[in-house]
């Protein structure tokens, strides 16, 4: 059984989850906010690592599955480099 994101609602798309990654709809607006996407965005919206992790484990199955066509390998990448943005903003060291 697929692991659940770490929102509320059992559908990812949900209201929850693009609230706090505003990535839009499908594979183009993904790799958008891939591209734009900021620590302070991220610190705005009360992101933490927990929910970035379970986002990004969450497609990980996905593409294991084949499931998420073109857009789950972004949004992959996007939890990437939230991950990533969200590291450096705690100096890196861990």
């Amino acid at each position: 059984m697929a692991r659940q994101p770490p929102f509320p609602s059992s559908h990812f798309a949900s209201a929850a989850a693009f609230g706090k990654f505003m990535w839009g709809h499908g594979a183009d607006d993904a790799a958008k906010r891939l591209a734009t996407i900021s620590l302070s965005e991220l610190e705005s919206r009360g992101v933490t690592e927990s929910i970035v992790i379970g986002c990004r484990d969450f497609y990980v199955e996905a593409i294991h599955r084949g499931q998420g066509g073109q857009t789950a390998p972004i949004r992959k990448q996007l939890m990437e480099k939230c991950l990533a943005l969200l590291h450096a903003g705690k100096g890196g060291d861990r």
